[in-house]
């Protein structure tokens, strides 16, 4: 199968490598920066002829059939459109998915509209350590899930909080219904570009059944990642960088207890989830793509979705953290956003 790489920094990079384990005919490398492609063309046995800094260019002499796009989230779906009319049947997309909810919506249109495949590179609900989480989540000691927490430091709500978004639809099974949000700036210039701003804050979502996702991304903070899970019967503290997990539920005698006897004596075990590497996931999300597996389609209806909360928590914050309902409002549909 013949494929492409559009954007060519550390993703990128990270993707050629999945691209070669799989034994992929890769035909052509894409960056506007010269000094991005002499990275790559100094990293292994490249030709010259693979590499081009015009994505349209190279996907018009080409022709793949898959079609990996690495760029900041503004250019996915120009992308994504010139990858379908030129007879692609397969677009692999970074996250976020775009950086409107328009754009989001018209890449979904445009690939069901001509029969291409669309995945969003959210590993998440292809990573194991995720799988054994929900397994306790929805465990007899726990018994399902009514509020996750993310505490995050300054790694972006966009960039970094999409995934955590996605996760929460996983981890829920349920509908997000409504948004409140404050957004904080960063103080640290994105390493991407002046144009760049994604910033911290928190974002508060609340389901249909009523459930919570609080995200909170401290723009003054730079120390790990935390998850809290709280359920019916039990709790989990999870640390996603090392794995650490602190699983904490009720005796099965106390259960008939009411739930305002939250300090009655607990079993708590602690263990380390096995750690899945952004190669392994993104080769795991890559193969579900190209064997057609009906998850990937949920999977991009849930990108969009997530494109859509970024755009609401915006709505939000900018009107004193206003409760706003995902299905009534209109959410600046062509409104372009600052994160990459």
């Amino acid at each position: 199968m013949k494929c492409v790489v559009v954007g060519l920094g550390p993703m990128g990079r990270r993707h050629i490598q999945v691209l070669k384990e799989l034994g992929l005919d890769l035909v052509g490398l894409c960056d506007k920066s010269e000094e991005a492609i002499k990275k790559v063309s100094e990293s292994g046995n490249y030709r010259d002829e693979l590499f081009f800094t015009d994505p349209q260019i190279m996907i018009e002499k080409t022709k793949p059939e898959l079609v990996v796009i690495a760029t900041n989230s503004d250019s996915h779906f120009a992308i994504t459109k010139i990858s379908v009319e030129n007879g692609a049947k397969f677009v692999f997309c970074e996250k976020p998915m775009a950086n409107s909810v328009e754009d989001a919506n018209n890449m979904m249109k445009i690939c069901e509209e001509n029969g291409v495949w669309l995945a969003i590179n959210h590993q998440q609900r292809y990573m194991e350590c995720y799988h054994k989480l929900k397994n306790i989540i929805y465990s007899n000691e726990m018994q399902g899930i009514e509020t996750f927490s993310v505490v995050g430091a300054n790694f972006g709500l966009a960039m970094n909080g999409s995934h955590y978004l996605g996760l929460a639809k996983i981890f829920f099974n349920d509908q997000f219904e409504k948004i409140s949000a404050f957004i904080q700036e960063s103080p640290i210039k994105n390493p991407r570009g002046e144009r760049f701003k994604d910033p911290g804050g928190i974002i508060f979502c609340l389901t249909k059944t009523g459930r919570k996702f609080i995200l909170t991304a401290g723009v003054n903070e730079g120390c790990g990642i935390t998850m809290i899970l709280s359920g019916r019967y039990g709790n989990i503290i999870y640390k996603p960088l090392s794995g650490k997990t602190i699983f904490s539920y009720r005796n099965e005698k106390d259960r008939e207890q009411p739930l305002t006897r939250y300090g009655l004596p607990a079993i708590t075990r602690e263990f380390d989830m096995p750690q899945d590497d952004i190669i392994l996931s993104t080769k795991k999300v890559l193969m579900a793509l190209l064997n057609r597996e009906e998850e990937i389609k949920m999977l991009a209806k849930d990108s969009a979705e997530v494109v859509k909360i970024l755009a609401a928590s915006y709505l939000s914050s900018e009107n004193n953290g206003v409760l706003i309902n995902l299905e009534k409002e209109e959410f600046f549909s062509d409104r372009k956003f600052p994160w990459p």
